[in-house]
């Protein structure tokens, strides 16, 4: 899957060209989008109540991969209007797998979440830059050996990109993105002890992605 979503975006660019592509987004136009994090870095840390401090640093690479550490890195399903020519507002449903795996406990968190955005498109025509920022919320479920987690964070983050239009109706985006985490929740023990949990994180990352506009 990944291999053929390369492969579908290196053989589709030559095609963009202003001839065959020009875009106008227009007001009450439709945007449907899919997007996976393609590259980033993550700085964080996971502090439960007690000694224990979960300081992690990552980088990862690569389209729809389960992401290790506790990233920011996502896949995500959008929905977008745009309210007036060229401002889009929207919200993603974001999705990722978080696993960490080291000599003291091995660890996976389920993430799901809903962030909504806001962009601005600039310029006619088939190669479209554009700005944007998001802020939103996601809920953490995960498990250890002999604990279960629940964590809410609030989420967001602001940054810009591109939308190269292969035809008046999709595009393939790539977007530059600083995203930050914080919030926090409960580690619950077989016991039924329970502590209080803190987390943040930060990342710089790049997005792929495919739009439908309607």
């Amino acid at each position: 899957m990944k291999r053929l979503f390369l492969f579908a975006v290196v053989m589709a660019l030559p095609l963009a060209r202003p001839d065959l592509a020009a875009a106008e987004i227009e007001k009450g136009t439709l945007r449907l989008h899919l997007e996976s994090t393609f590259f980033g870095f993550s700085k964080g840390e996971l502090d439960p109540e007690g000694p224990v401090l979960w300081d992690f640093q990552s980088i990862h690479f690569g389209i729809g991969t389960p992401e290790r550490e506790f990233s920011l890195a996502r896949q995500s399903v959008g929905f977008g209007f745009a309210l007036i020519p060229n401002l889009v507002l929207g919200g993603r449903v974001t999705m990722a797998l978080l696993a960490r795996n080291d000599d003291i406990r091995d660890s996976t968190f389920f993430v799901m979440g809903l962030v909504p955005y806001v962009e601005y498109v600039f310029l006619d025509g088939t190669w479209r830059p554009f700005v944007t920022g998001m802020i939103g919320v996601e809920g953490w479920f995960g498990e250890t050996r002999n604990a279960d987690y629940r964590l809410v964070n609030f989420v967001g983050g602001a940054g810009g990109g591109l939308h190269v239009f292969l035809a008046p109706q999709f595009s393939i985006d790539a977007t530059a993105l600083f995203s930050f985490a914080v919030g926090g929740g409960t580690e619950e023990y077989e016991r039924r002890r329970e502590r209080d949990l803190r987390f943040w994180a930060i990342e710089i990352g790049l997005l792929l992605g495919l739009s439908g506009w309607i």
